[in-house]
């Protein structure tokens, strides 16, 4: 459906076609009448180069408490609001390892398999050399009973550099390793 469009490479819209554009001025203009905001004005400042935080004219510091309340609900064992505060954080701040790998996390933890997939992924991709992403995919394809991506994994763990990070979850993964080669073995 997209295509990609030099013209927005280096704003919030990179590799949307015309089309998409249009679509999407469209449906926020909808939603401003809706809504009660302008929304028209969000999307023309995110053309220019804004992120959507700044788009919406919210303070700086509004990821910051989003994350700290999706951490807070998280190891309240409300995995349901942190899922969703890790959803919200994943669009107004979508370049933030951390908002991706506790979505990736919440998912897979709320067994949404390719949420968490995509999500973990994600994570990897903002940050490729650091070791938690890696191990929750890891241990997701584990649990998804996909032990050759879940060893490509373990292999990419190894090879992160020591960390405080790492060193925290070397027995978790340990204890992948051996469920990876018993499947491998048996």
């Amino acid at each position: 459906m997209t295509v990609s469009n030099p013209e927005h490479s280096n704003n919030a819209f990179k590799g949307m076609s015309k089309e998409d554009l249009d679509a999407c001025e469209y449906i926020l203009g909808e939603l401003s009448e809706t809504l009660g905001f302008d929304a028209k004005s969000a999307f023309e400042r995110m053309r220019r180069g804004e992120s959507l935080t700044q788009a919406l004219g919210l303070p700086a510091q509004t990821s910051d408490a989003m994350y700290a309340q999706a951490i807070s609900q998280f190891n309240a064992g409300n995995t349901n609001v942190a899922l969703q505060l890790f959803r919200a954080l994943t669009v107004l701040a979508p370049n933030t390892r951390d908002h991706w790998l506790g979505l990736g996390i919440c998912a897979r933890i709320k067994d949404q398999s390719d949420l968490a997939r995509i999500a973990l992924q994600t994570a990897t991709s903002l940050s490729p050399d650091t070791p938690a992403p890696l191990f929750h995919l890891c241990e997701l394809f584990c649990h998804m009973s996909e032990w050759a991506n879940a060893g490509e994994y373990l292999i990419k763990f190894d090879a992160c550099e020591e960390s405080s990070e790492k060193q925290k979850l070397k027995a978790e993964m340990q204890r992948l390793r051996t469920l990876i080669e018993m499947r491998k073995n048996g």
